[in-house]
C-alpha cells in the first residue's frame, strides 16, 4: 500500500593513520543507498480532551474527520447554514475515520490525529483545512455547541517563505506535532432512560404537581364566585 522510498547520498570518508614516526590519511567517496517504505505521513497532531473546568483529562471521547471544501481561490465554500461545507474522510472500505481518546503511554484522554496509507490510500496533506466533529462525548459530559474543529498543518519546506506561519492556533494553524486541546462541560443533570430506576419518581412528581395545580384553581374559581 505504500510507495518505496529510494535516498542515494555520497559522502567523503577520510581516515587517518597515526604511528609513531608516521602519519597517513586516505581520503575515499562512498555512496549510501536506503531503501525504504513508510505508512504514517509528516502530518499529524496530538488531540487531547479534558474537562472544561478542572482540566482533567477525558477518555472516550470520538471524533470524526473531515475534509473543508474550497474553492479555486483557496475560500471556503458554504452550505445551506453559511457553514463551510465538510467532506468526510473514509477509510478504503468506505466508513469515515475516526479518533477516540485513550491513555496512550499512561497518558490519559489524548489521541493521534493521522492516517495512513493503509486506511486510504493517502496521508493528511499539509497547509490543508480538516475538520474534527465531535460524535461522542465521555460519559457524564455534554458535546460543545459549536462541535465543529477545525485544524491545518503546516511544515518546515525549504522553499518556505520567510514570512510563513507555523503556529497560530487563533486561526486553527498548527505546525506538525503540535497538541490541540478540546474541553467538555459536565452534564447538570440526565434523564434517565425509559425503565430505569428514577424514572416513575420523576413521573410521580410531575403528577403531583399537575394535581396540586389543579386544586389552587378549583380553590381560586370558588373563591372568586363567592365574592
Amino acid at each position: 500500500d505504500c510507495m518505496p522510498i529510494f535516498k542515494t547520498k555520497s559522502v567523503q570518508i577520510k581516515n587517518t593513520v597515526n604511528l609513531e614516526g608516521y602519519t597517513d590519511s586516505v581520503t575515499r567517496w562512498v555512496t549510501f543507498s536506503t531503501n525504504a517504505s513508510g505508512s504514517l505521513g509528516l502530518a499529524w497532531l496530538n488531540l487531547e480532551k479534558t474537562d472544561e473546568e478542572t482540566g482533567e483529562p477525558l477518555n472516550d471521547a470520538e471524533f470524526e474527520l473531515y475534509l473543508v471544501e474550497v474553492d479555486a481561490d483557496g475560500a471556503d465554500i458554504l452550505d445551506t447554514d453559511g457553514k463551510p461545507k465538510l467532506t468526510p474522510v473514509k477509510t478504503k472500505e468506505g466508513n469515515i475515520i475516526t479518533f477516540t481518546t485513550q491513555t496512550n503511554d499512561e497518558i490519559i484522554g489524548t489521541t493521534k490525529i493521522a492516517i495512513n496509507t493503509t486506511q486510504t490510500g493517502a496521508t493528511l496533506l499539509d497547509d490543508t483545512k480538516y475538520c474534527l466533529v465531535e460524535s461522542k462525548c465521555p460519559d457524564g459530559y455534554t458535546k460543545n455547541k459549536d462541535n465543529r474543529y477545525y485544524f491545518t498543518i503546516t511544515l518546515l519546506k525549504d522553499d518556505d517563505p520567510v514570512d510563513k506561519v507555523y503556529d497560530d492556533p487563533d486561526n486553527n494553524i498548527y505546525h506538525t506535532g503540535s497538541t490541540i486541546t478540546i474541553t467538555n462541560k459536565k452534564q447538570l443533570f440526565a434523564l434517565p432512560e425509559t425503565g430505569s430506576i428514577g424514572v416513575n419518581p420523576l413521573y410521580l412528581l410531575g403528577t403531583l404537581m399537575v394535581t396540586l395545580g389543579g386544586f389552587i384553581l378549583i380553590f381560586k374559581r370558588r373563591k372568586e364566585n363567592q365574592l
